[in-house]
């Protein structure tokens, strides 16, 4: 599927969407980015539809919002006609954006007192235009968008396990999404120098990626020999058991105990899942858990997912003026070892389990009548 700057409810699979009532009747237009097939990080809607002419005597309106977020407010009159134009700010734009019409009228909400039922059709001529681009800061809130249509994929090493972790991560991120995602395996010197979004696994380090690797800053990174160090400041790194925060940047933490992260990144103007760790079983253990619910994958919130043994994992936020990740799962730690967190580096897979992969991926993905919930970025 080519994406597009524009496209009308019908282009996204999307048909006429019609509700009934009294006194107030509300049609939900689910944006999803993922049936778009791009990511956007401001978002304009033209709105086109028809009600229920009101009766004498009775006054109502049109009402457009997103979350409690008023979009459009006007007078609905007797052409029983909806179109509107409505920009959703960046702060509202989601990897599904919920965005709902409402026919308000007077009356105490019974047939009688506003003039009859009440019918709203929101037409499948209505379009969304996303722009702007993935917005830096939107961390898992912007995948799998912002990896479409087609994702590269690198591997540190060319093994079974590493194919199989790929696989994973590319089967969650498929979860997400109303239309398939292209993987295409690439060796990591073309990830390092491409303007393509990529999935990178490197279960034993990043060092296996060799210089290239320094010029990739992970939001989450080690300093000194127990702290981990959140760029930009994370407010979201707070004490749990296990765990003492230092101040709104650093995390003290065991350095003997072995952890995995998964973590999105923006660089070069293109998006990076990088799954690492600092011992394979501990991010199969991740993995696996995240592949226990599908839920958990839609669930992730900030730009880090950090596991350690024995606790559910925790999400993490770099972004100083996001909403304060919460855990993931309760219960969870973020003991790190001594090592860097930067990744990349030259690898190729076998042809045989590229295809593997790719059939496994495409056959697991989200079917395309309907879009998925999301609670927010």
């Amino acid at each position: 599927m080519l994406t597009a700057d524009s496209m009308t409810l019908g282009d996204m699979g999307l048909g006429p969407q019609t509700q009934r009532g009294s006194g107030e009747v509300t049609v939900t237009i689910p944006v999803d980015q993922t049936r778009l097939g791009r990511a956007g990080s401001t978002m304009r809607v033209h709105v086109l539809g028809t009600y229920t002419p009101l009766s004498t005597g009775v006054a109502g309106n049109i009402h457009v919002a997103v979350g409690d977020r008023d979009l459009d407010v006007r007078a609905a009159d007797g052409s029983g006609v909806v179109d509107t134009w409505v920009d959703v700010p960046a702060e509202s734009v989601e990897r599904v954006t919920p965005v709902d019409v409402t026919l308000r009228t007077t009356g105490n909400g019974d047939a009688c007192s506003t003039g009859g039922a009440l019918t709203l059709t929101i037409d499948s001529g209505t379009t969304v235009t996303t722009s702007g681009g993935t917005p830096d800061t939107q961390g898992f809130a912007s995948v799998p968008q912002s990896l479409m249509p087609t994702v590269d994929v690198a591997l540190a090493q060319q093994t079974f396990a590493n194919t199989a972790r790929a696989i994973t991560v590319l089967t969650g991120l498929q979860r997400l999404s109303a239309r398939p995602l292209i993987p295409t395996v690439v060796p990591f010197d073309d990830v390092a120098l491409s303007a393509e979004p990529a999935v990178v696994v490197a279960p034993d380090g990043l060092s296996a990626f060799g210089p290239a690797a320094e010029e990739v800053r992970l939001p989450l990174g080690t300093t000194g020999t127990t702290v981990l160090t959140l760029q930009g400041g994370a407010d979201g790194a707070r004490d749990t058991e296990g765990v003492q925060a230092v101040s709104d940047t650093r995390v003290t933490v065991d350095s003997t105990a072995p952890f995995a992260s998964l973590q999105v990144l923006r660089q070069n103007d293109r998006t990076l899942v990088v799954a690492t760790s600092t011992a394979a079983a501990q991010l199969d253990e991740m993995l696996a858990w995240l592949n226990d619910d599908a839920r958990r994958w839609d669930g992730l919130r900030g730009d880090v997912l950090f596991g350690t043994a024995s606790r559910e994992p925790v999400s993490l936020s770099s972004v100083r003026d996001a909403v304060a990740p919460s855990a993931v799962a309760s219960g969870s730690t973020a003991p790190a070892a001594v090592w860097s967190i930067l990744v990349f580096g030259a690898v190729a897979l076998v042809v045989g389990l590229v295809a593997a992969a790719l059939v496994y991926v495409r056959s697991h993905g989200r079917p395309d009548d309907g879009p998925s919930s999301t609670d927010g970025p």
